[in-house]
């Protein structure tokens, strides 16, 4: 794979989508912020109607405006969505290989949602949380997308590989996702918080200047409990995952508190992995 060809054939984000990663999350009126771009978009507003009217997020009534729908999902929750139908329609999957990534992605983002709550200290608001963890890992999916024998190739030995996942990229591909999906989101002008997940996840130990920040402890947990849930040491790897927990000020997270923790994160990462098929089968 050519890294220089695949980059330069990555499509762009919609602007309207964009617009919304760019608004921050801090500002006293970001609701407001977020309703005025979305109502520009007859695709976002869709977007907004479906998942606020869906069974799946509790809905008893129907929404009939924009704003109900809005206040319904959360307004940081449905941007976080919003990204997600939107990267899913440019790079969604085309085999069992790229929807495990998708699943892997949803879960780290409702890991982090889940996680930022209990460590509210930290400041992080949980669904902003969710969003940084559903972008998390945008580079494995633009190679995917780009490339889907070689990287479905990658996928199938990392089943059989003791070693690093991003030096197995490297090896077959020339390059890896974390450096892959850092050119990707600085081209994207992506905001700070976006990149720095994207290209610090995999970091061991995080630089020092971003080593205590919360966006990143948090989804560095996360990461930490998706391979629990996904993985086969289902006995003593929810040590790590209490360790990951605790660094984010998390106390006393004894293996009945990460696995409880690790059931609801995988329950109630279906209904948003749910959107993200529907926006692709769309």
């Amino acid at each position: 794979m050519s890294v220089e060809t695949a980059h330069q054939q990555v499509p762009p984000l919609r602007e309207r989508i964009l617009r919304l990663a760019a608004i921050n999350a801090r500002d006293d009126d970001y609701f407001e912020q977020v309703a005025d771009v979305v109502s520009g978009d007859p695709g976002l507003t869709g977007l907004a109607f479906r998942v606020a009217n869906s069974p799946a997020y509790g809905a008893t009534t129907r929404s009939t405006r924009l704003p109900e729908c809005l206040a319904r999902i959360g307004a940081k929750r449905y941007v976080g969505l919003a990204i997600g139908s939107g990267t899913a329609i440019a790079f969604g999957p085309n085999s069992d290989g790229d929807f495990a990534l998708w699943r892997h992605a949803v879960l780290v983002a409702a890991g982090n949602r889940y996680i930022a709550f209990f460590a509210s200290d930290m400041g992080l608001d949980p669904d902003f949380a969710f969003t940084l963890g559903v972008i998390h890992n945008v580079g494995a999916m633009v190679l995917a997308q780009q490339d889907p024998k070689a990287y479905a190739a990658v996928l199938d030995q990392a089943k059989f590989w003791d070693g690093s996942h991003i030096e197995l990229e490297r090896e077959a591909l020339g390059t890896d996702h974390v450096e892959f999906g850092t050119r990707v989101a600085a081209e994207w002008r992506l905001p700070a918080e976006f990149q720095e997940v994207v290209r610090h996840h995999h970091a061991e130990p995080l630089p020092e200047p971003l080593a205590k920040q919360p966006h990143l402890l948090v989804t560095k947990a996360s990461l930490a409990m998706s391979e629990l849930l996904l993985g086969d040491d289902q006995t003593d790897g929810w040590r790590q995952v209490a360790a990951a927990i605790e660094s984010c000020g998390v106390p006393d997270c004894d293996e009945q508190w990460v696995l409880e923790a690790a059931a609801q994160i995988n329950d109630t990462a279906q209904p948003d992995l749910q959107v993200l098929v529907d926006s692709i089968q769309r």
